[in-house]
């Protein structure tokens, strides 16, 4: 692998040329056929590929050569065209990006920013390699907040997630932000853990990733492009566009209060301009892929952002969004409720958090936490398949294998006569939608079907007193999306039942569970 390019700090000397005169990087694309990072003879300029900074593309010319304006803290980076890949650095991200910066980071910051200026030629090269994954079917691993404040819940990411990463390998990886949880000095352990798979990673900035003693969200992410480069990017796999949207806007250090500052959810209008540019480029008959932390959707996000962000995306006929953030589970398709009132095709993901909920207990064997979410769904990740414009996903739990996709949450173990009818069944399916059956088979009788409700998942009513992380601190519940629900008949006698749930998710795949209940004697 190569020496982390995020120690490659740009100091840009243009001499003949006043301070205040808007200054220009070249960068350089080619096939780097022999692998050696050196553009040697015979090695074929790369033309037609986007070249990127935080504001400006521009195409690379014949000679592979483009050339860009830049801002006194800028990054410089190639979206990844359809058939190549670059060579991974020592933390497994792709060396797409350059760091390109004329003024340090603000020295006040407690985590290091980017405050070594380098002196080198005004020609950057982004050596590029033909791409080993397939381009008309590949797997990604979407993981959502890692959230790490310690190596302890590193060490609990690395028993609880990394085994089942490997276990159910894809071509490459992301993470969807809120890798650290505020301590950014966690960010080598986490790096550490994540190259052990040798695949690929990209990286979204969340809000617990922002350094924050930054006077605004101009410096909000100067400590997480130190580690992984850009916080908004894009990149092709096949003909599929992925783009990744940086949607965390911080208001600055609490100087009144001395603390951290608040964010909210949006774009800033730098950003957006950047997405226009990007999507411009991109062949309509094309996937596109939202990626970002926190979810476009109005409870989340400013209103004025996600129709901004949309707008430019209303003439596309395949669109998917996936989102970390909410430490939940959730699939849709969005229409005018979701602020799209347009005719393509656009699904939305929440994935789930690799931290559950939040780490929290009941801690089992080696201190492991059970961890589970605040809708009742176990940490984990999804993993998604894209093949010939269309995508499935599967949801992997850390502790469950991938045919458990669903939990009897209720009735419990044990209930008294008398109180019979006042249980009900639940049922918990961890990637349900609304077009997810849920039936029930009560002693082998005859099938049931089960009422979809959004209601608090009676498993975390009934373990919510244990549900603290290691800070003592426990997090609220939620009411679940994917929730079924039935009333348990009637006249049960006393004894042991047999009770069988059977989803049918949206793909068609099916999956069963069972329990065993018992109706005490009087």
């Amino acid at each position: 692998m190569l020496k982390t390019f995020s120690t490659l700090l740009i100091f840009l000397c243009f001499m003949g040329q006043s301070s205040g005169q808007q200054q220009h990087v070249t960068a350089r694309v080619y096939h780097d056929r022999n692998n050696n990072l050196q553009f040697d003879p015979g090695e074929t300029p790369l033309e037609g590929i986007a070249v990127s900074t935080m504001g400006t593309i521009a195409l690379t010319n014949r000679m592979g050569l483009a050339t860009l304006p830049i801002e006194k803290q800028d990054i410089v980076y190639v979206i990844q065209p359809e058939g190549y890949s670059f060579q991974l650095q020592d933390n497994s991200v792709p060396a797409f990006y350059r760091l390109v910066y004329q003024e340090a980071s603000p020295a006040h910051m407690k985590y290091p920013g980017i405050q070594s200026l380098w002196n080198i030629n005004d020609t950057l090269d982004f050596p590029m390699i033909a791409s080993v994954i397939a381009a008309d079917t590949f797997k990604v691993q979407m993981i959502g907040d890692i959230q790490a404040p310690t190596k302890k819940e590193v060490e609990f990411f690395q028993e609880m997630i990394v085994p089942k990463l490997l276990q159910h390998p894809a071509d490459f990886k992301i993470c969807l932000g809120d890798i650290a949880d505020n301590y950014l000095d966690i960010y080598p352990a986490i790096e550490g853990a994540l190259k052990t798979m040798e695949t690929p990673t990209y990286m979204v900035f969340g809000n617990h990733d922002i350094n924050y003693l930054s006077k605004d969200e101009k410096d909000q992410a100067t400590t997480y492009r130190r580690h992984f480069g850009p916080e908004y990017y894009a990149f092709n796999v096949g003909k599929t566009h992925f783009v990744v949207l940086n949607t965390v806007r911080y208001k600055g250090w609490n100087e009144k209060e001395n603390r951290n500052g608040s964010y909210t959810g949006g774009l800033d209008s730098g950003q957006l301009e950047w997405l226009k540019q990007d999507l411009a480029l991109v062949p309509h008959d094309h996937q596109v892929v939202l990626m970002a932390h926190i979810p476009l959707m109005k409870q989340f996000a400013d209103t004025s952002s996600i129709q901004k962000v949309f707008d430019l995306l209303k003439d596309r006929e395949n669109l998917l969004a996936i989102y970390g953030h909410v430490h939940q589970t959730g699939s849709w398709t969005h229409n005018a409720d979701f602020l799209w009132p347009y005719q393509g095709q656009f699904e939305g993901l929440i994935a789930g958090a690799a931290c559950g909920g939040w780490w929290v207990g009941p801690y089992g064997l080696d201190s492991i936490p059970d961890a589970t979410c605040s809708d009742g769904t176990p940490p984990g990740f999804y993993l998604t398949t894209f093949e010939a414009g269309k995508y499935r996903k599967s949801f992997i739990a850390a502790a469950n294998s991938i045919d458990e996709q669903l939990r009897i949450s209720a009735p419990p173990a044990a209930i008294s006569p008398d109180s019979v009818q006042q249980h009900w069944i639940y049922v918990n399916v961890f990637d349900g939608n609304e077009a997810t059956l849920v039936n029930y088979r009560l002693n082998n009788g005859p099938v049931v079907q089960m009422e979809k409700v959004m209601e608090i998942d009676p498993f975390l009513l009934r373990n919510n007193h244990l549900r603290y992380n290691r800070d003592q601190w426990r997090p609220g519940l939620a009411p679940s999306t994917h929730l079924w629900k039935a009333p348990l008949p009637e006249g049960l006698p006393a004894g042991k039942h047999l009770l069988q749930a059977t989803c049918q998710l949206s793909d068609g795949s099916v999956f069963t569970t069972n329990k065993v209940f018992e109706v005490l004697q009087h």
